[in-house]
């Protein structure tokens, strides 16, 4: 009797292991790898000249800049002694002028525009002891002044250091890139409080043997920097990573010279992509896009722009506009 209770116990586990096996649900599968290669192919990018600005030959626009909004501000030099804002709430569909006229003289080399579309950073040239380092902030809507300065953090040396290039991060800080190009003493990075009239030299390591030409910031944090290091007798593209106290040059893979050279401006996309432009000759005026990881580049082969670069942006929806000493171009699409 004993032995047949204990086969029929056997019998009904054995049967209440096989429904709950046959009550499971498939395995997993493992998603699949997309195995497709990055794409490295040049891009064919045809741009038009925006007429709702000066368009007249020889129409010169230093820098422009834009915000994660619709909002966006450009430089424009009449000529060797008057120069404009203009600024934009709807992408660019309509430019106008600001009613705020700079009472320096100097000229007015880079503008950059918070990523929330409230104000408006112009650095202008150094007027010496004086006026080292001269600044203003704008309130973009009501197109008024809020501030008005200078930096005088060289209290050794040569205090004539122009801004050259700006960039507002998504912390809503202030980098810089100021120094003098025809000077060894090279450029210092300065942060902008939130008391516009404070700033601090935030990254003594660069020291005064370098060059800096243009500055983004990932959102991650890194600093990306063109600089011309008088130090190793490099050119190129430097990144500071978030594990590292020290700026690298960019490891990307290209077959294109900008080991040896530093862009006059850099950008990124609503991706991180990082946009670079080489030139301001005739027949020398290049485009270079990365790709997401920074790892390789892309040429932009442009058509339909006249003139020598000055600067060129990404704005918020990825189109890329380029100042020149000929006008001010958009791209017919975007760049994703």
């Amino acid at each position: 009797m004993k032995i047949k209770t204990i086969i029929v116990s056997l019998f009904i586990l054995v049967c209440a292991s096989i429904n709950l096996t046959s009550c499971k649900g498939p395995e997993p599968t493992k998603p699949e790898v997309n195995h497709q290669p990055i794409d490295t192919s040049d891009i064919n990018l045809t741009f038009s000249k925006v007429l709702n600005v000066p368009s007249q030959y020889g129409a010169t626009f230093i820098d422009i800049s834009f915000g994660d909004t619709s909002f966006g501000a450009l430089i424009y030099k009449k000529n060797v002694s008057t120069f404009s804002i203009y600024r934009t709430t709807n992408n660019g569909a309509i430019w106008q002028s600001s009613q705020w006229q700079h009472p320096y003289g100097f000229p007015l080399n880079c503008i950059a525009i918070k990523k929330d579309g409230s104000e408006i950073f112009v650095g202008t040239n150094s007027g010496g002891d004086a006026y080292p380092g001269r600044y203003a902030i704008l309130n973009t809507v009501a197109d008024t002044l809020i501030y008005m300065g200078n930096v005088d953090l060289y209290n050794v040396g040569n205090p004539n250091f122009n801004f050259v290039q700006a960039y507002y991060n998504y912390e809503g800080a202030l980098w810089t890139a100021m120094g003098n190009s025809l000077s060894n003493d090279g450029n210092l990075l300065v942060k902008h409080s939130n008391t516009y009239s404070l700033w601090e030299d935030i990254d003594p390591l660069l020291g005064r043997k370098n060059y800096v030409s243009a500055i983004v910031r990932k959102r991650a944090g890194e600093n990306i920097i063109g600089m011309f290091d008088y130090n190793g007798f490099q050119k190129g593209i430097f990144i500071k990573y978030n594990y590292s106290d020290k700026y690298v040059l960019l490891d990307i893979s290209t077959s294109t010279p900008y080991q040896t050279e530093y862009p006059m401006s850099l950008s990124l996309n609503s991706s991180e992509k990082l946009l670079a432009a080489y030139g301001g000759e005739v027949n020398n005026n290049r485009l270079y896009v990365s790709t997401m990881s920074l790892g390789l580049w892309r040429r932009i082969n442009h058509s339909g722009i006249l003139g020598n670069f000055k600067s060129a942006k990404f704005d918020n929806q990825d189109y890329i506009w380029v100042c020149t000493d000929n006008g001010l171009y958009k791209s017919d699409s975007p760049v994703k």
